[in-house]
């Protein structure tokens, strides 16, 4: 759709004024591409970015796009968590891994932040072998991901799912070391270039096609702009193209045809822009 919309804009001529510069960001899934991105200077000389994801069929259809998503903040924490080999028949000689890591997975689960925020935080990963089943295991490694809808009680989030590893693995004589593998930021969407976009979808779609604001659990590294350049005006939208069984899903399928619809959404940006 980028690359599409981009050769037909350079063909006629469109940008009147200003420099449209186009990204094409990598490894989104790892939260390294944006912050590669920004580092490599790819923003310096950029005062608005639009992105934008295909949405699943129960948020958006064919003929729909949505002109603002707000993607949550999400951070990835794995434990390693250590005790002291023994031999099964003597399990008092030794610290089961196995058992600490279940004692800090149920730690975990009995966290509470205030009802009143839009967070959750669940087990991902369990490892723990070893290598023979009448051995108590020393070592264990648990991940878990975090989400919060803004960003400020991600980091109480991240502090309260530390202490509750650490602490209860300690009660059985382990220990635990947590490190951050990935996290992306909440979004920070600008009113201006979600204008911009809102006016785009009406000229392709007419008001019918318009939806509100849509509100995602899920994350995307794109919000490390706005975020690591606060003077960039980030929008980010969402367009339908009856996307089924889900996002990510290895049966995922959509209508390839509804891509021209986001080719002329994002030809009608750069004019109103640029133009």
């Amino acid at each position: 759709m980028v690359l599409t919309a981009a050769t037909a804009l350079l063909k006629e001529g469109a940008v009147k004024r200003g420099r449209l510069k186009i990204l094409f960001q990598p490894a989104e899934e790892l939260g390294a591409g944006a912050l590669a991105m920004v580092e490599g200077g790819a923003l310096d000389d950029v005062e608005m970015i639009l992105g934008f994801h295909l949405r699943p069929l129960e948020e958006c259809v064919v003929g729909q796009a949505v002109p603002a998503v707000l993607y949550s903040a999400c951070s990835t924490l794995e434990a390693t968590i250590k005790g002291q080999p023994a031999h099964a028949a003597r399990p008092h000689l030794g610290i089961n891994a196995l058992d600490a890591a279940v004692q800090a997975v149920n730690a975990v689960n009995a966290l509470h932040l205030s009802p009143g925020l839009n967070w959750s935080v669940k087990a991902t990963r369990f490892l723990c072998d070893a290598g023979v089943t009448n051995s108590v295991p020393d070592e264990a490694r648990v991940v878990w991901d975090l989400r919060s809808q803004e960003n400020a009680p991600m980091e109480l989030l991240k502090e309260q799912v530390t202490r509750a590893i650490v602490n209860s693995v300690a009660a059985l004589g382990a220990t635990a070391q947590v490190r951050v593998l990935k996290e992306m930021p909440a979004a920070e969407i600008d009113d201006e270039a979600t204008a911009v976009i809102r006016a785009a979808i009406v000229e392709v779609l007419g008001e019918e096609g318009l939806l509100p604001t849509k509100t995602t659990p899920g994350s995307e590294d794109f919000f490390y702009y706005p975020v690591k350049r606060p003077g960039v005006k980030a929008g980010f939208w969402g367009l339908g193209t009856n996307l089924t069984p889900g996002l990510h899903h290895p049966d995922m399928r959509f209508d390839l045809d509804s891509l021209e619809i986001g080719v002329q959404i994002f030809k009608a940006c750069v004019r109103k822009v640029l133009g």
